[in-house]
């Protein structure tokens, strides 16, 4: 146990929070949320941060 977790579970929390803070995860999101009918614009606010890259799909 770590910090009164299993160990498991604070290797995935840690390992998920690098995972949010990359650019292709973000981007993985953007792609799923305009195949699932938001705007793109929308899902540009909820997803993408200033200095991404943007894609063409």
């Amino acid at each position: 146990m770590i910090d009164g977790k299993k160990v498991s579970a604070h290797i995935h929390e840690h390992w998920m929070e690098g995972v949010v803070e990359s650019e292709a995860y973000r981007m993985t999101s953007y792609q799923v949320a305009v195949d699932n009918g938001i705007p793109k614009e929308t899902a540009a606010r909820l997803y993408l941060l200033p200095g991404d890259k943007e894609y063409v799909f």
